[in-house]
C-alpha cells in the first residue's frame, strides 16, 4: 500500500502546484534592459551633469509601469558633511507639489464634494478679486490650471511673512494681468486658494490632507510637508546656489503660505510610488487613489502655452501637470525651483515610463535636472541627435554673462552722483496689497526696504535707480532691478515702481507715497 499511497501523495501535489500557477500570475521583475538602458549609463550621464552644472548632489528614481526599475543618489547632500546622497535623502520638491494638491481636489470630485466647474465663492463666500465678473466666475479648474489671467506677485510672500489668514484680503486688491482664461498665468497663490476650497469643504488643513490621502496610501512614510519635521530626519539635502560665481550653502525657504503650490519634501524613492498612480489609472497596487476617468481629465490640456517656456516641449497645462510632446511621445510633467532646490518629474504615458530627479541647486539645477531628463527619455526612444549637456550648458553660459552683464552697469552707476538732493526721494510708500515699501538715507546713500528685501539703490538716471537682489541669483536670474520714482503734476515725488513681476513682463506694482 506504501508504493500507491506515495505515487497518489505525487500526484495531488502535482495537481495542486499545476493549478495554483495557473491561477497565480507570475510577478516578473523588470530591469533597466526593458527600457534600452543600464546603470552605467545612467551614471555617467547624471555624474557628467553634476560636474558640468556645478551641482552637488542629486538623486533619481526610473519606472516602468507598475515596477521601479532604478533608484539612486549621486553626489554629496552638502559641502560640509559631505555626506552622499542617496535614493532616500530628502528633498523640497517645490512646484512638483502642484500635482499632489490638485490630486486633492480630484479626490473631492471623486467623492462628489466639489466638481472642477463649481465657482470658488460657492466654498468660500468671502473670496474677492480685484473685479466682480472674475470674482463671480473664477472656478476650481482656473485655479489649477493658471487661467486665472492672475500675475504671479510671488513677491508678496517670498520677502515677507504673509499668514494665510490675510491672504483673502490682500487678493482682491491685486492687479490681474489678463482676463479670465485669457493667457496662461502661472500662479502658486492661486494654489493656496484651491487648498483652501478642500480644507472648508473637509474641515482639516491641507498639511493633514495631504498627509492622510497621498502620502500614507502611497507609503510615502518619510515625505512631509514640514521643514520642521525635515531637519529631524537623518538623511536630507541641504540648499545651494551659485552666487557670484561661487557655489554656496544657503538658507532653506519655508514657502508658508504658498505651501499648496510648493511644500512638499520628498525622496526618489518614494517619488516613484507617485509616479506609479499616474501611469497605473490611478492605482497604488491595489489601492484606487483616484478615479481612473478623473487621473486622465487631469492629463487632457486645460489651458494652451501662448509662449515658449524653459521647456521647449510644453505646449499647454493640465490640472496639476504641464503636458507636451517629447519627440512625438506625449509628455505629462512639472519642474519645480525653491531656494537651492531644483525638481523634474515626468512621464512618457503612452511608453508607461517615469522619471523624477532631485537636485540641490536652484541656480543650475534647473539645466541639471532638464539634460538628465533628455538624456534618459532619448536612450529609451533610441533618440541620439541632439547633444542636450551641451544646450543646457550654453543656456546656463547665456544666463551668467546676462548676469555678469547687468553688474557691470551696475558697477558704473556705483559712484555716479545724483543730480537731486536725495531727501526728495526718501519717504513711505505704500500698496494696497503689498504693505509698506520704506525709502532711507544712510551713509550718504538711498537705500529700499520692504520685508525681507534690503537694496541699496544707485542711481542710473532721472528718477531711475538700479537695486541690488541677491535673491534673484539664487534662480540664476540677474540680481539687478531698475526701480523708478514718478513726479505729480507740481513736479514732486509721489510714486515708485517696483518690476517685481517686471522679468515676467507684467506691469510693475505701483507703491504710493504716504
Amino acid at each position: 500500500m506504501r508504493p500507491l499511497f506515495t505515487l497518489s501523495l505525487i500526484l495531488t501535489l502535482c495537481v495542486n502546484i499545476f493549478f495554483a500557477n495557473a491561477i497565480t500570475p507570475c510577478y516578473e521583475k523588470l530591469s533597466l534592459k526593458e527600457v534600452n538602458l543600464s546603470e552605467d549609463e545612467i551614471d555617467d550621464i547624471v555624474n557628467e551633469a553634476l560636474k558640468t552644472f556645478n551641482v552637488p548632489g542629486a538623486s533619481i528614481s526610473l519606472v516602468f509601469k507598475d515596477q521601479t526599475l532604478f533608484s539612486k543618489g549621486y553626489g554629496l547632500r552638502d559641502m560640509v558633511t559631505k555626506l552622499p546622497v542617496t535614493e532616500h535623502t530628502l528633498f523640497p520638491i517645490a512646484s512638483c507639489t502642484k500635482a499632489f494638491t490638485a490630486t486633492l481636489l480630484a479626490q473631492l470630485v471623486d467623492e462628489g464634494k466639489v466638481a472642477f466647474d463649481d465657482p470658488v465663492k460657492k466654498y468660500i463666500p468671502e473670496f474677492y478679486l480685484v473685479d466682480d465678473e472674475r470674482t463671480e466666475l473664477l472656478t476650481i479648474r482656473d485655479l489649477i490650471a493658471h487661467r486665472t489671467g492672475m500675475a504671479r506677485h510671488d513677491p508678496i510672500w517670498y520677502f515677507s511673512d504673509l499668514a494665510k489668514d490675510r491672504l483673502l484680503e490682500i487678493l482682491k486688491n491685486l492687479e490681474p494681468a489678463c482676463n479670465l482664461r485669457e493667457n496662461f498665468q502661472y500662479n502658486n497663490l492661486m494654489y493656496t486658494v484651491a487648498a483652501m476650497v478642500a480644507e472648508k469643504v473637509t474641515g482639516e488643513s491641507w498639511e493633514a490632507l495631504i498627509s492622510s490621502r497621498l502620502l500614507n496610501p502611497l507609503k510615502m512614510e518619510n515625505s512631509t510637508t514640514s521643514l520642521e519635521i525635515l531637519k529631524e530626519k537623518s538623511d536630507f539635502s541641504s540648499p545651494h546656489a551659485e552666487l557670484y560665481g561661487v557655489l554656496s550653502e544657503i538658507p532653506f525657504r519655508d514657502p508658508a503660505v504658498a505651501s499648496p503650490g510648493g511644500g512638499l519634501i520628498s525622496n526618489a524613492i518614494e517619488m516613484a510610488n507617485w509616479l506609479k498612480v499616474q501611469l497605473g489609472e490611478g492605482l497604488f497596487g491595489k489601492e484606487a487613489i483616484i478615479n481612473p476617468h478623473t487621473l486622465k481629465e487631469m492629463h487632457v490640456e486645460q489651458m494652451p502655452l501662448s509662449s515658449p517656456v524653459f521647456n521647449e516641449h510644453i505646449t499647454g497645462y493640465g490640472l496639476g501637470w504641464f503636458l507636451g510632446n517629447y519627440r512625438n511621445h506625449d509628455l505629462i510633467c512639472h519642474s519645480g525651483e525653491i531656494d537651492g532646490f531644483s525638481s523634474d518629474v515626468a512621464l512618457l504615458a503612452q511608453k508607461k515610463i517615469g522619471l523624477v530627479i532631485l537636485a540641490n541647486s536652484s541656480s543650475d539645477g534647473r539645466y541639471l535636472v532638464s539634460a538628465i531628463r533628455n538624456q534618459i527619455f532619448d536612450k529609451i526612444i533610441n533618440a541620439y541627435d541632439i547633444n542636450w549637456k551641451s544646450k543646457f550648458y550654453a543656456m546656463k553660459n547665456k544666463v551668467k554673462r546676462h548676469q555678469w552683464d547687468n553688474l557691470e552697469l551696475l558697477a558704473k552707476c556705483w559712484n555716479t552722483p545724483c543730480l537731486e538732493p536725495l531727501e526728495i526721494f526718501n519717504g513711505s510708500y505704500n500698496h494696497p496689497a503689498y504693505g509698506t515699501l520704506e525709502v532711507k538715507i544712510e551713509d550718504n546713500m538711498l537705500l529700499a526696504f520692504f520685508g525681507k528685501l534690503a537694496t541699496p539703490l544707485f542711481y542710473k538716471e532721472e528718477n531711475v535707480f538700479l537695486g541690488l537682489c541677491p535673491e534673484l541669483l539664487i534662480y540664476g536670474a540677474s540680481p539687478i532691478i531698475e526701480f523708478k520714482f514718478n513726479r505729480d503734476v507740481n513736479g514732486l515725488i509721489d510714486t515708485f515702481d517696483v518690476p517685481f513681476e517686471g522679468f515676467r513682463c507684467a506691469k510693475p506694482i505701483t507703491f504710493r507715497r504716504s
